[in-house]
Parts: C-alpha cells; structure tokens; sequence
C-alpha cells in the first residue's frame, strides 16, 4: 500500500491508529511542548501494540511568517489578517514558534529537530506572495543543510 500519513492529536483514537497504521504523524501546529507530550502518548501507543516507535516518520504542518525584523513580521502579520480575517491580534501570535524574525524560526526548528521530527509542511500565510519563500530558502533553509 502507498505510504500513510496520519494527522491529529487526539490521545485516545487518533494516536492510537497512528501507532498501528501510519507511516508518517503529523501534528498541525502547537508548541514545541505540546509535540513533545503527543509523541510521548504516540510512544506509549506504540509499546501497547509491541510496534517500534521509530518506524514512524514525524512531521509537523506549520504556518510561517517571517521577516529580517519584529516590524516586518508585524507588517507581514496585519496583511494576514486582512486577507484571512482570523480575528487574532499580532500580540496573540507573536509566540507562535513559526511567526517571527530569522533566528527565531531557526531556533523553532531546531526544537522540533530535536523532538525527532524530520520532515515540515509550511503554509505561507496572507495574499500569494513569493517573497517569503524566497527570504526562507535564502535566510532559512541554510541552517539545516
């Protein structure tokens, strides 16, 4: 069969058919903390049925916004908001892991690395915009190369 992939969260079903049946998780956003608990339900899920943890491959689906400064991310942010309408504030999101300036979106990164993850779905977020991803490949990327 294709390879499967399973996202959530949920401790009780979810982590549960992950352990048996996938062969990548992913958790859609979060904290660095909050990954770490998941795997650790997603561990004991895995010991339960006798299947090794490491087979599975863990991902992690992100939104992103970044900038070379605080106020270019907030400028970046409120452009967001206009075309999304999400009804957050920039003071609600600014300790999103992946809403920040360079180094901290390197830093987030290295954290999930360092739980075990090895693979990220970004979701550049607000109006089609090839910047972004530009300032990611040529500021980010390079980092973990």
């Amino acid at each position: 069969h294709p390879p499967i992939l399973i996202g959530g969260g949920g401790e009780k079903y979810t982590l549960k058919v992950a352990a048996k049946h996938a062969n990548k998780w992913d958790l859609f956003g979060g904290t660095p903390e909050i990954y770490e608990h998941k795997l650790e339900v997603l561990y004991n899920h895995c010991e339960n049925i006798g299947r090794n943890f490491n087979e599975i491959i863990k991902t992690h689906s992100l939104r992103i916004i970044i900038g070379e400064n605080t106020s270019v991310v907030k400028d970046r942010f409120k452009q967001v908001e206009e075309f999304i309408q999400t009804g957050k504030s920039f003071k609600e999101v600014s300790n999103w892991p992946f809403i920040g300036t360079y180094d901290k979106i390197i830093d987030s990164f290295q954290k999930y690395i360092d739980l075990g993850v090895s693979e990220f779905i970004l979701s550049f977020r607000g109006p089609p915009d090839f910047k972004q991803l530009r300032e990611f490949a040529e500021k980010i990327m390079p980092s973990f190369k």
